[in-house]
């Protein structure tokens, strides 16, 4: 069995959903949809690899306080765990067993309470936390991710959000190559986000979901 990349990837995908929200919370009746190309990096005794994924298309929800306070966003990003690829073969395969992804078909990402205000535009030019909740098979851990490189033009925003991964923290087994070539326990990831904004047909919801 060759040594299987961890992957922790696909949640850095959620944080930039939650982040384009903010820059893009405006307008009650707009919808914004957004995609995020993922990138990994991994450590092995053998050689360092990296991998990428694309994250399936995702929306962020607008929810209104009914106390009459600030309005906030919540968003949810999957990331199918057979699209993280390697570029090798075996590897992939090792991985998606190392993910079970028969029985746990998707990583998950998600934001459920992300205040909209001035968050972008108070951290245009610096690195910002960002902080979400990742699922790996059946575990659920706190993270956080640093967000940069926003750029905003019109109705489209886009940001890199980068995070590490411990595998041993999502009780993850790694395999091995001959019971000594091993993975890393971290695993970095960098996610590139773009966002878009559109109005809502009339008489349409404002929940972009």
């Amino acid at each position: 069995m060759s040594t299987a990349f961890p992957r922790g990837g696909a949640r850095l995908v959620v944080i930039s959903l939650v982040l384009a929200a903010a820059a893009s919370a405006e307008s009650t009746s707009d919808s914004i949809r957004g995609r995020c190309e993922i990138e990994f990096f991994a450590t092995s005794t053998k050689r360092d690899f990296s991998g990428s994924a694309y994250a399936r298309p995702f929306s962020l929800a607008r929810h209104e306080d009914a106390s009459g306070g600030p309005a906030w966003w919540s968003a949810s990003v999957e990331v199918a765990v057979t699209d993280l690829l390697t570029g090798y073969d075996e590897r992939d395969r090792d991985m998606h067993w190392m993910f079970d992804a028969n029985h746990f078909p998707s990583i998950i990402a998600e934001f459920p309470h992300v205040t909209s205000a001035a968050y972008a535009t108070e951290h245009i030019d610096e690195a910002a936390p960002l902080e979400f909740r990742l699922t790996i098979r059946d575990v659920t851990r706190p993270m956080s991710a640093t967000v940069s490189h926003w750029v905003r033009s019109g109705d489209r925003a886009s940001f890199d959000a980068e995070f590490d991964v411990s595998t041993s923290s999502f009780e993850l087994k790694v395999p091995t190559l001959l019971g000594f070539l091993r993975v890393g326990d971290i695993v970095s990831v960098r996610a590139h986000i773009e966002l878009e904004r559109s109005p809502e047909s009339p008489g349409g919801s404002n929940d972009p979901s």
